[in-house]
């Protein structure tokens, strides 16, 4: 049940057991995946800037003469406007600006797998947490994938889900020990972990295993950084492996699902 209100703007609104809902939407966004709906049709999952993950159909799109054809491949970016169907509750894409497609994200096997985890990741959490800087961090990295060298693509992959992690709550304070909150000092240049990933001093003790000290340093140092120069960051083999196994380790707990990308895309992202 639903009841329609017309003022003197002739904006249109509808009222859902007390709820209002406009039926226009327009917000930045990149596409997540599109997939065929119907015969000349695409249903397309988008990460919304403040929205978080939109589902809208996008018509059209499939046909050799679609209008939106072009603008609903994985990883693009634009502003996108839509309308929702306030009876059948379906949003359907009416325009979407492009502003960059990224299309040199798949010129490079690392660039294309890591881009493909980052959205993998949004799509199996949902984006929870604090999705306007979640967006920001997305897009920043996919700004900087689309022309990184292959070495250089895991720094951006950290720096991304070191800023997700966080953004969505789940990235521990690594300066003090999770029990009594003194700061950790690294010994034999390491730190003690929890099996949550939480810092412990050896006073509290309660470590499961242990984090290096460089690891430590370059996500405390970094995280705070403009995303563009943190991952410009150099870090040693030690370090990278530290905060690899870390990261990703946080990660599996959040996500709490199989990633397909990370199982399939083993020794690339």
């Amino acid at each position: 049940m639903y009841a329609v209100t017309r003022s003197s703007s002739r904006r249109v609104t509808y009222t859902f057991f007390g709820a209002e809902m406009s039926r226009n939407a327009r917000f930045r966004a990149v596409v997540l995946r599109a997939s065929k709906f119907g015969e000349i049709h695409k249903n397309v999952t988008l990460f919304g800037e403040g929205r978080g993950l939109v589902s809208a159909i996008a018509h059209g799109a499939n046909s050799r003469n679609g209008r939106l054809r072009a603008a609903v491949g994985q990883f693009t970016f634009g502003v996108c406007s839509t309308y929702t169907d306030p009876v059948k509750n379906v949003e359907k894409i009416t325009e979407f600006e492009v502003i960059d497609h990224f299309s040199h994200v798949r010129d490079v096997l690392e660039r294309f797998w890591a881009a493909s985890l980052w959205c993998e990741i949004l799509l199996k959490t949902y984006a929870g947490g604090e999705t306007e800087g979640i967006f920001r961090s997305f897009v920043d990295a996919l700004h900087e994938v689309t022309s990184a060298a292959p070495r250089d693509v895991r720094r951006i992959t950290y720096q991304f889900l070191l800023r997700f992690l966080e953004d969505s709550g789940a990235l521990p304070d690594l300066a003090g020990c999770s029990s009594c909150g003194c700061r950790v000092r690294s010994g034999d240049g390491v730190v003690a972990l929890t099996d949550a990933g939480e810092p412990v001093c050896g006073k509290c003790g309660g470590a499961s295993r242990t984090i290096p000290a460089g690891a430590v340093a370059y996500l405390s140092h970094t995280r705070r950084m403009v995303f563009r120069d943190a991952v410009r960051v150099a870090l040693d083999e030690q370090a990278a492996a530290g905060v690899r196994s870390y990261l990703f380790s946080l990660l599996e707990t959040h996500v709490d699902a199989p990633l397909n990308t990370l199982k399939l895309g083993d020794g690339v992202v």
